[in-house]
């Protein structure tokens, strides 16, 4: 699962998407590369905050297991 919220794989993704959606509708393109800008970057942030808060229980966890008696 860490291969799959990684921002390089989201990044690639991205343009990957971005790419295929550009070769399909070139007319479009300038709107096609902000729309999936601003989805892999709302993506990444998701992530991140996941990832902080899994962090944050994860040393939260350790305390309590310390301090109980």
């Amino acid at each position: 699962m860490k291969k799959f919220t990684s921002r390089k794989f989201i990044t690639t993704l991205a343009a990957q998407v971005a790419s295929l959606l550009v070769l399909f509708w070139p007319e479009h393109q300038d709107t096609i590369a902000q729309a999936v800008q601003g989805t892999a970057a709302l993506i990444v942030l998701g992530i991140s905050s996941l990832g902080y808060v899994s962090s944050e229980a994860s040393i939260d966890r350790s305390r309590y297991e310390q301090t109980k008696p």
